[in-house]
Order: C-alpha cells, then sequence, then structure tokens
C-alpha cells in the first residue's frame, strides 16, 4: 500500500529543482545587467513557492492517507482482538513519528529556503551598493577632469593675454624708436641747411622749400603708420575678440558631450587654433615691423618714390585685408567641422543605447517565455512591464 501511494506522488519537485538549476545556469551565463539579474530573482522565487506549495499539498495527500488508514484500523480493531488492537496502536504511534519527522522536515526546508532568499537579497544589495560607488567615482573623475580643462583654457586666455600686451609693448617701443630716429635725423637735416645758409639767399630760400616739403612729407608719412599701427591694433583686438568667442562656444558644447574621447579630440582641435591664432599674430607683428623699417626708408627718398609709397602702403593694406579674411574663414570652417563631429558622435551614442535597451528586452522575453509556463502564476507582476504581463496571461491560461 505505502509502495503504491509513493508511485502516485506527482514529480512536482524534481521537476521544479531541474527548472531552478537550468535558470541558475543561465543567470550565471548572462551578462544582460541589473534587469535581467531582478527578473532571475523574481522567478527562483517562483520556482521556490511553487515547490513549496507542491510539498504542501504532497503533505496534505499524506494525512488524508493517514486519516484513511487510521479509519480502517479502527473498524478492524472493533472486529480483531485485542492484540491486534495492540499491533494497531503501535502502528499509530510509528506514523505519529513519521508526521513529526516530516514536519520538522518541512521546517528545516522553510528555513534553507528563507536563509537562501536573505542571502540572495543582501547579495543584491552589495552589487547595488557597488555600482553606486562606482558611479559616484566616475562622476568625481568627470568632474575632475571637467574643472582641470577649465583651469587649462583660463591658463591659455592669461597666456594670450599677456602675448597681446607684450606685442603692444613692443610695437609701442618701435613707434618711440622711430619718432626718436626722426628727430635726430631731422636735426641733423636743420643744421646742415643752417650750414649752408652762406651760400646764399637763393640757395638758402630752396633749401628751406625742399626742408618744408620734407617735414610736411615726414609728418604725412608718420600720420600714415600711427594710423597702420591703430588699424593693426584694432583688428588685432577683434581677432582675440573672435577668439575669445570661439573658445566660449567650444566650451559650451564640451558641456554636451559626455565621452572622454570626443573631449581629448576638442582640445587637440583648440590648442591647434590657438597654435594657429599666435602664429599669425606673430606673422602680423612681424609684417607691422617690416612695414615701419621700409616707410623709414622710403622717408629719405625723392618725391618720385614717396609717390610710389602710397600705392605699396595701399597693396600692404590689401594683402594684409586677405590674409586676415583667410584667417577669420579657416577658422569657421574648423568650428563647423567640430560640431559636425560632436553631432555624429551624439548620434552613435544615442544608436548604441537604443541597441543595448533592445537586447535587454529581448533578454528578458525570452526568460520569461522559458520559464512562464512553469511558475506563471508564482511570479510577482508589480516590477514587470505590460508586455511581460501579457506575456505571463498568455502562459498562464
Amino acid at each position: 500500500m505505502e509502495k503504491e501511494e509513493e508511485e502516485s506522488q506527482p514529480p512536482d519537485s524534481a521537476k521544479v529543482r531541474e527548472h531552478m538549476a537550468r535558470l541558475g545556469r543561465s543567470g550565471r551565463n548572462r551578462e544582460s545587467g541589473d534587469e535581467i539579474a531582478e527578473l532571475e530573482a523574481r522567478l527562483r522565487r517562483a520556482y521556490v513557492a511553487k515547490e513549496l506549495q507542491a510539498q504542501i499539498l504532497e503533505r496534505q495527500a499524506d494525512r488524508l492517507a493517514e486519516d484513511a488508514r487510521r479509519q480502517r484500523a479502527a473498524a478492524a480493531a472493533r472486529l480483531e482482538q485485542r492484540a491486534i488492537l495492540e499491533d494497531d496502536v503501535r502502528r499509530k504511534s510509528a506514523c505519529r513519528a513519521k508526521s513529526a519527522d516530516y514536519r520538522r522536515e518541512l521546517t528545516v526546508q522553510i528555513r534553507l529556503k528563507e536563509e537562501e532568499r536573505r542571502a540572495t537579497m543582501e547579495e543584491a544589495r552589495r552589487d547595488r551598493e557597488i555600482l553606486a560607488e562606482v558611479d559616484r567615482v566616475r562622476e568625481e573623475r568627470e568632474t575632475l577632469v571637467a574643472m582641470r580643462r577649465r583651469d587649462e583654457l583660463s591658463a591659455s586666455a592669461r597666456r594670450e593675454r599677456l602675448i597681446f600686451h607684450g606685442m603692444k609693448r613692443i610695437r609701442e617701443d618701435e613707434a618711440r624708436e622711430a619718432e626718436e630716429l626722426m628727430a635726430r635725423k631731422g636735426e641733423a637735416y636743420r643744421r646742415e641747411v643752417d650750414e649752408r645758409d652762406e651760400s646764399g639767399r637763393k640757395v638758402r630760400e630752396e633749401r628751406l622749400a625742399r626742408r618744408e616739403r620734407a617735414a610736411s612729407e615726414i609728418a604725412d608719412r608718420l600720420m600714415s603708420a600711427e594710423a597702420r599701427k591703430r588699424e593693426t591694433e584694432a583688428l588685432t583686438d577683434e581677432l582675440i575678440a573672435e577668439d575669445v568667442r570661439c573658445e566660449l562656444m567650444l566650451e559650451k558644447e564640451l558641456r554636451d558631450v559626455e565621452r572622454r574621447r570626443m573631449r581629448e579630440e576638442l582640445a587637440a582641435n583648440l590648442k591647434e587654433q590657438i597654435t594657429l591664432a599666435e602664429e599669425c599674430k606673430l606673422r602680423f607683428v612681424e609684417r607691422d615691423r617690416m612695414f615701419a623699417e621700409d616707410v623709414m626708408r622710403r622717408i629719405m627718398e625723392d618725391e618720385r618714390t614717396a609717390r610710389l609709397t602710397a600705392a605699396a602702403r595701399r597693396r600692404a593694406q590689401l594683402r594684409y585685408r586677405e590674409d586676415l579674411a583667410r584667417l577669420v574663414e579657416s577658422r569657421r570652417r574648423i568650428r563647423e567641422e567640430e560640431i559636425l563631429r560632436m553631432e555624429q558622435a551624439d548620434g552613435e551614442e544615442r544608436k548604441r543605447e537604443e541597441a543595448r535597451l533592445e537586447r535587454v528586452e529581448d533578454d528578458r522575453r525570452r526568460l520569461l517565455e522559458a520559464h512562464a509556463p512553469n511558475v506563471g502564476h508564482f511570479v510577482d507582476k508589480g516590477a514587470l512591464r505590460d508586455e511581460e504581463r501579457r506575456i505571463l496571461e498568455k502562459f498562464a491560461n
């Protein structure tokens, strides 16, 4: 009779343990993230609940069978002799001991399952703490890199201002030296005119007229040189202001990009632009110096050379404007290329994130479809998505 009962017991416990082992293996081989781990934990708890329910039903069936045996034994005891009654009593005692053993075994299993659940929750809590610490360290590192970048930009701006002030002082010194040289040459010229004054009134008046013309030409040329210097300084200030505006725009775009590779590339491009601007400034200073030397050399030439100087100055001004226009166009093109590169990187990052989310959803759907027929009624549906709930309802029905 006991053999028949053992054969009639359902093999749900073995199947549940097999599914749990399979789920554990799939969980160990899976690296899809916290969402998959959370779903696997829910499925494991569902398997535990199903196994406990099967054990409880099995125990209830045992108790019902035992009650039936007791009733048959009682009926037989009333008909049999006292010895049979004593044997029946001993058999009942053995059954009660067996039931007690079953209860103790069930209590131990429940306690083990509870300890396993607590261990799983503790492990999940530790994982969350580790991830939170990793996120905090990463944010601190990104903040440190941003502060370091801001300090570098500030230092670069200070260096540019120092270079600009240095060039301005150099131009001022060159202007003072030119004025002193002109004053000395004018003084020597006046002494030469005074020494030749005795040669005659006519020669003196002619030399006096020539000196007045030369002085007027020198004044005109000095005024043209000073105007050229003011124009150069204004254009240099405008170029520096344009550089500062471009740097601010690049800094704002840098804050919108989160990847370190893009920040490093943008920093390299910015350094190249600053170097280009410094080279252009140095080239403009060298042109100013060469222009001043040319003006001083041409002042001592005759009127025909002086008339040609105005045309040469206009050509130099035209070349200067063309160089400045090319520089502005080059910086605009570099800025547009940087913006396009950042937009492309942002689009690629969005595509990678969408692909990752799609992979996670596929993994969760396959996991539910594999285990929903076994533990669909035992899974906690509070944290599931609508599509996942429909999958559970489909297999449960």
